[in-house]
């Protein structure tokens, strides 16, 4: 067992850092589906080899459909939640630091793949990657084994804020940087994805399948690109301790925690271990502190890219006569 909590972590480890240094080296490039299908194959390939040379499990019975529909009900009543806690981030940075660099439409790019040119399609692949396949991977990696790993390790109490702290990690470092629309990336959306990670694990721990964290993540994805016009339409100029932002997060949450409780006494989870939970040993520790480091390297990056955009912003435009 700790070897195989062990080679988990350095699945995710890896994983997080080479889509993070992927993510980077193409911001400024076209082929947005190569970034998403690559992201896609690399953190399938890391849930697998993370799963190599272990017993199969018996299958369990698929759920019923009413666990999946809590499941995305439960992201969903705190999808607004989310995005709040995102762009209250990136306000606060903002105004301490600087502004964000202008992402690039998707429409605009000159996405091909292998000399065929995907622009007619770019946000539909976009989507979905971003809804389908991305959250799948990511879901089979994170609630399919780095959980249930840190759950017989470490016991299911203090695997949930373990779990959270790794997959928000996760999904921040391998989110598609310098085009719009997408999941958001960077420090600002740290916060809202360590969030996502906690309502997504709750529901694989009280429902006892895997398959729920994908849904509520999907969920939140699709609900994204459906709506966050909509939503931040119509706070426009709200400031963010307004009643009304504070009266959608309050209902959010309280429809949260209610289909968390029916979740609780619908779920199949399985009785627990006899075993008595363990310390994550040293060696263990090192795919952390790597995965810390590159979330490190992430926020520093973030901030002096702020600061350069404030610093080009606010530089007076050199007239065509100063020039010549």
């Amino acid at each position: 067992m700790p070897h195989q909590t062990r080679s988990t972590l350095w699945a995710l480890a890896l994983t997080g850092i080479a889509l993070y240094a992927w993510q980077s080296v193409l911001a400024e490039a076209d082929s947005v589906t190569v970034r998403y299908a690559v992201a896609t194959l690399v953190t399938a390939g890391a849930a697998w080899w993370a799963g190599r040379g272990t017993s199969p499990r018996r299958p369990s019975p698929p759920p019923e459909p009413t666990i999946l529909v809590l499941s995305a009900l439960a992201i969903l009543s705190l999808w607004a939640a989310i995005w709040w806690l995102m762009d209250a981030t990136n306000y606060l940075l903002q105004r301490a630091v600087g502004p964000p660099a202008w992402p690039r439409s998707i429409a605009t790019l000159d996405d091909s793949l292998v000399g065929l040119r995907l622009n007619p399609l770019t946000y539909e692949l976009s989507v979905l990657f971003a809804v389908v396949l991305l959250p799948l991977a990511q879901g089979w990696l994170l609630w399919g084994r780095v959980q249930p790993a840190l759950t017989a390790r470490l016991g299911a109490r203090r695997a949930l804020p373990a779990v959270t702290l790794l997959g928000g990690a996760l999904l921040t470092l391998s989110a598609t940087q310098g085009v719009t629309p997408a999941l958001p990336g960077g420090m600002a959306a740290l916060p809202g994805y360590v969030l996502l990670a906690l309502i997504a694990a709750l529901t694989v721990h009280l429902s006892g399948w895997a398959g729920t964290g994908v849904v509520a993540h999907a969920a939140f994805a699709y609900a994204s690109f459906a709506w966050q016009d909509d939503l931040f339409r119509a706070f426009l100029g709200v400031d963010y301790l307004d009643p009304r932002w504070l009266t959608v997060i309050v209902l959010g949450l309280l429809g949260t925690v209610l289909c968390l409780q029916i979740l609780r006494f619908r779920g199949q989870r399985a009785s627990p271990t006899q075993l008595p939970p363990l310390s994550l040993r040293r060696a263990d520790w090192w795919p952390v502190l790597l995965l810390a480091i590159a979330t490190t390297v992430l926020i520093a990056r973030d901030l002096s890219a702020r600061h350069d955009e404030a610093q080009h912003r606010s530089a007076p435009t050199v007239s065509q006569t100063t020039q010549q």
